[in-house]
């Protein structure tokens, strides 16, 4: 009777691990989605010769950020 008792203690553990890694990985992927939105939108916008300041405010990205951009986008060319 122990031994089943630590086997389904073991087992509700391992369960509550896996569902926490699963959460934490979608939660880590939708943020690298909204992120990756965000630099398509930007580069999207620098196409169209949009202000820096402008794509940073509409994008949600830093000024740093939307220079980065910039910076690839140029090199890319």
């Amino acid at each position: 009777m122990m031994f089943l008792s630590l086997y389904d203690a073991e087992q509700r553990g391992m369960r509550r691990g896996i569902e926490q890694g699963l959460a934490r990985g979608i939660e880590q992927g939708l943020a690298l989605a909204v992120k990756e939105n965000q630099r398509n939108i930007a580069l999207r916008m620098l196409k169209r010769n949009k202000p820096l300041e402008e794509i940073a405010e509409d994008t949600g990205l830093t000024l740093e950020e939307v220079h980065s951009i910039k910076s690839g986008q140029s090199s890319m060319a």
